[in-house]
């Protein structure tokens, strides 16, 4: 093949690719971003068609670029960093303080621009990074639009390819262009990543092996005469029409001389690759023993490496060296460049498969020392470290738990997750391998591993001190409840405690025991060991952050037993929240939270409960926090409900559930569902309650109180269709769940009002005269107002009792629950009319409609209107426009906006998009009757405009 100038093949066969890619450029141009992701088996071209891509980018658009491997593939945003961090170092710092400005500051420490905070809980921080980041990428797009292209996908590490499906479901707000290659058949996704985003992103597009047609053209373009017809059939029968494998032969024959002619096709037949590793290896070895250790020494650093970092892994002079990565880079094993790199992944691999393992262990080693003494970053060197065999090294250990608490800190707790296993392995010491299971412990239960139950079994057995091993026991038994197996859960928990009873430490079992009693309360099965840990509880312990949470807990089991006098229970619950560091003991994701939410709210003390969950929001959105929010959000969506602000409920569920969704977070979605359902109900009618249930929010029944919740909505909702024995069957579910957990207060247990209407309508009284009469004697004895009006209606109508209907009315006046107050004077002035006073139910109606149109209950205020009409009475039109028209989310998004925000400062805050903000501007200006974001100050009530 004499004359030979460039054997490499060109973009052949690759036009319907080139096109994608760059149409996708240009609508990324035109703000309208997209995604395409090219999978193909190795050798097919994909990074010279990416390459080819990139370069066509025009010079307005900012181009990022990444290529995983798979030695990195545990480095905590490795991917991201390599692509975004070399452009971010290189900004002015007014720069990077504007786009790092708002949400945007928490990718600082992913970017290695600051030191992380506190570590917060995993997935807590991991979603604040993902949303630092993305918000990073949006102040970009700002300024231009941006093309993101990834070579060899799966190899990626998983908080990247995590951030990248973050960025993919949300394209549609961003200018920008995700270009992704992917080795067919080679994905490693031990942690689902990689799936979720090829699910998200939907059909890869595959290149094809090349044709005879290619094959020859890439030959004859290599040769200097005619290539003969044999010839070409044998390279395309060796090679399949791989281009790289067609390139490799090809240099190959060349390296050895042999023309591709008709009478050398014999021996093309035989120096064809079986493996093509073979023949790298055998062109490797061609140059000797120095040019195989240096091949050696790229291979170990990644693929890829600075001449300082090699020239540590060998023992060559410096000519030695030099020669050797020439003779590399003239047979197109190694790309001429200022790192020595191998040309293709294939080769690396080839390299890399041929090292033995105690060679690879040693040099790992040395490149980890070597990447340590140069500064190079932290996670780049426990790469290295994690591929070495343990040798019970210390520094070795505090390497990879200095790794491991910056990635959580950063937003990666898979990663940190990896690393604390290696250093387990690395430890021999008793009391540091106790430490770094209760770290790793509290890592895999949150990220839901499931291995994590036994992992909290082995730190149980190591545990010594009484309270630590209290703690040991509830992480076990958290981490066997989120896996569905409470019937496990309460066994090491209940051997704890046993121990404890003998023990002096009264401290530790006060703890323990609130702690049982606060997990218990969640399911059918843990219900039982909650409740007697709750009566055994002292009335205090002697240190503070103690008696709060033993404080907290009685009043929670308290309130669902249904004990009188609700005041006393609102009061000792809120001094139980009043403490300066109640967060510290009872974080948002603790069951405690919830408790304290659900039963303070029972109680009617919505003051206390709406300064708490305001200070909580402020404080999360300060802190970056969208599981805090989410948390918060319902909780304050429950909180509106019981006070009739529908429209606000609705919209803070649905916000929740959006969040708990994108963050790949349980918390609270059956029940924030349940709220979403019983507010649109409630706001806009059953039809609208059942079309807003998004398809991903489909969950399955369990047996905790969120279960009991979610069943009582689905009953209202087949109620409302007519379909008795659904309502029914959902309803008896649901008593049952509530009686299994221990909660005979009907303000807790929500069912028997409901189902006394169902057998009024199937004409059964004496079952709705016994419900009714129940569920009034629980509500007398507990004291809440709202539970008493609710079941004083419920009676009365059951009864057809005008007294008890008017007595529901004066319970509810004042109580604060709107709704409730208005559904109870609109049935006592229908009552009123039924019997004849037809005087006198005009007044409960028109006060029934006033309320209602206030809280914006349209079902209601239909049912409301059309008794005024058979009263024979006109019936007021309210107009749809005014601050009053205003949705929560629209109301909260004006008041931002109105006190000076912009819109990717309020998409920010509310954990949005900006298009959302947008579209509730939008509908708040034609509501308004303004025009812009300076009229709207003076469009509202004095002070709204400095909500933030």
């Amino acid at each position: 093949m004499g004359g030979r100038t460039d054997v490499r093949p060109l973009l052949l066969e690759r036009d319907e690719q080139l096109e994608a890619l760059r149409a996708l450029m240009e609508r990324a141009g035109g703000g309208h971003g997209d995604h395409l992701v090219i999978e193909a088996p190795a050798g097919l071209g994909k990074t010279v068609l990416l390459n080819a891509a990139l370069a066509s980018v025009p010079g307005d658009v900012t181009v990022f670029r990444a290529r995983a491997n798979l030695l990195e593939s545990e480095f905590a945003f490795g991917v991201v960093r390599q692509a975004l961090e070399p452009a971010v170092r290189r900004m002015t710092s007014v720069d990077r303080r504007t786009l790092l400005a708002g949400a945007a500051h928490h990718a600082a420490p992913v970017l290695g621009l600051e030191t992380p905070d506190e570590p917060l809980e995993s997935s807590e921080a991991s979603y604040r990074a993902l949303h630092g980041l993305y918000w990073f990428l949006s102040n970009l797009c700002e300024r231009s639009p941006v093309v993101i292209g990834i070579d060899d996908l799966q190899w990626a590490d998983s908080s990247s390819l995590d951030f990248l499906d973050f960025v993919l479901t949300r394209l549609d707000d961003l200018p920008v262009a995700l270009l992704a290659t992917m080795r067919s058949g080679e994905q490693r996704d031990p942690r689902g990543s990689l799936s979720t985003f090829l699910e998200h992103a939907g059909r890869t597009m595959p290149l094809e092996l090349l044709t005879r047609r290619a094959v020859a053209e890439v030959m004859q373009r290599s040769a200097d005469h005619e290539i003969d017809d044999a010839c070409v059939d044998a390279c395309h029968r060796i090679t399949g029409g791989n281009p790289f494998y067609l390139e490799q032969l090809l240099a190959e024959l060349a390296e050895e001389g042999i023309d591709v002619t008709a009478e050398h096709v014999d021996r093309i037949e035989r120096i064809a690759p079986a493996s093509v590793s073979r023949v790298v290896l055998a062109r490797i070895a061609r140059f000797g023993a120095p040019a195989l250790a240096l091949a050696k020494a790229v291979a170990i650093l990644g693929g890829a490496g600075t001449p300082a970092q090699v020239r540590s892994l060998v023992d060559l002079g410096d000519l030695e060296m030099e020669r050797a990565s020439d003779a590399l880079i003239s047979a197109n094993i190694l790309r001429h460049g200022q790192d020595l790199a191998f040309l293709h992944p294939i080769m690396h691999n080839a390299v890399y498969d041929e090292i033995g393992p105690a060679e690879r262990s040693r040099l790992h080693s040395t490149a980890a020392r070597a990447l340590r003494a140069e500064g190079a970053a932290e996670e780049r060197v426990v790469a290295h470290l994690l591929a070495t065999t343990p040798t019970s090294d210390p520094d070795v250990v505090g390497s990879l738990l200095h790794a491991a608490g910056r990635a959580v800190a950063n937003g990666a707790p898979s990663a940190a997750v990896v690393y604390l296993r290696r250093a387990l392995d690395e430890s021999p010491d008793i009391g540091s391998r106790r430490e770094i299971l209760s770290e790793l412990v509290t890592l895999e239960v949150a990220a839901g591993v499931p291995s994590a139950p036994d992992r909290a079994r082995d730190w149980l057995a190591m545990s010594t001190s009484p309270l630590e091993r209290a703690r040991a026991a509830i992480i076990a038994a958290t981490a066997l409840i989120l896996q569905g197996r409470e019937g496990e859960a309460f066994g090491p928990i209940l051997t704890v405690r046993q121990e404890l009873l003998g023990e002096s430490d009264g401290v530790a079992r006060a703890w323990l025991d609130s702690q049982i009693a606060l997990y218990g309360w969640l399911t059918a099965e843990s219900a039982p060991f909650g409740a007697v840990a709750a009566s055994g509880l002292p009335d205090a312990a002697g240190v503070p952050d103690v008696d709060r949470i033993i404080k907290l807990t009685r009043a929670v089991f308290g309130v669902l037993r249904g004990d009188p006098e609700a005041r006393t229970l609102a009061a000792a619950l809120d001094e139980a929240l009043s403490g300066p560091d109640v967060m510290l003991e009872v974080p948002l994701e603790h069951p405690g939270f919830a408790a304290a939410m659900w039963t303070t709210t029972v109680c009617g003390a919505y003051g206390v409960v709406d300064a708490f969950l305001e200070s909580a929001l402020r404080d999360v959105r300060a802190r970056g926090s969208a599981l805090g929010t989410a948390l918060s959000l319902h909780w304050r969506a429950f909180l509106r409900l019981h006070q009739g602000a529908v429209a606000d409920a609705a919209e803070d569920a649905r916000l929740c559930l959006d969040l708990c969704v994108s963050g790949g977070w349980p918390y609270g979605v059956k029940s924030a569902l349940a709220i979403l359902i019983e507010a649109m109900r409630d706001w806009r009618g059953s039809s609208d309650a059942a079309a807003a249930i998004d398809p991903a929010w489909t969950v399955e029944l369990a047996t905790g109180i969120p279960d009991a919740q979610l069943l009582g909505a689905r009953a209202l909702l087949a109620f409302d269709d007519g379909d008795l024995d659904a309502a029914g069957d959902a309803l008896s579910r649901s008593a049952e769940l509530y009686a299994a957990l221990g909660m005979p207060n009907p303000g807790c247990s929500v069912w028997r009002s409901p189902a006394a209407m169902i057998a009024l309508r199937r004409g059964d009284r004496a079952e709705a005269d016994r419900l009714t009469a129940e569920e009034l004697e629980g509500a007398l004895r507990f004291g809440a107002k709202r539970t008493i009006g609710i079941a004083l209606r419920t009676r009365g109508i059951v009864l057809g009792d005008v007294d008890l209907l008017d007595a529901s009315v004066h319970e509810l006046d004042g109580s604060g629950a709107h709704l409730e107050y208005a559904r109870s004077l609109m049935e006592f002035g229908a009552a009123l009319r039924r019997t004849n006073h037809r005087k006198d139910a005009e007044r409960p109606l028109r006060s029934a409609l006033d309320e209602a149109r206030t809280i914006d209950a349209r079902p209601l205020v239909a049912a409301i209107e059309g008794e005024l009409a058979a009263l024979g009475r006109p019936v007021p039109r309210r107009s749809v426009t005014g601050i009053d028209a205003l949705t929560g989310s629209e109301r909260r998004v004006v008041a931002l906006a109105a006190s000076g925000m912009s819109n990717p400062e309020i998409a920010q805050m509310l954990f949005v998009t900006r298009k959302t903000v947008e579209k509730h501007l939008g509908n708040a200006y034609l509501k308004l009757g303004i025009s812009s974001r300076t009229e709207l100050p003076k469009t509202l009530p004095t002070g709204e405009s400095s909500i933030s």
